[in-house]
C-alpha cells in the first residue's frame, strides 16, 4: 500500500517537471519566434 503512494507521487513528481519543460519550450519557442520574425523580416527590408 506505501509502496503505491510512493510510485504515484513519483509519477506526479515526473508529470510536473514534464509540464515545467514544455513551458519552457514553449516560451523560448514564442521568445525565438519572434525575434526571428523581426530578424528575418528586416534582413528582408534591407
Amino acid at each position: 500500500m506505501i509502496v503505491m503512494v510512493i510510485l504515484e507521487e513519483e509519477r506526479n513528481k515526473d508529470n510536473k517537471m514534464h509540464v515545467q519543460m514544455v513551458k519552457i519550450q514553449t516560451a523560448n519557442f514564442l521568445t525565438f519566434g519572434y525575434f526571428g520574425e523581426a530578424i528575418f523580416s528586416s534582413t528582408f527590408l534591407i
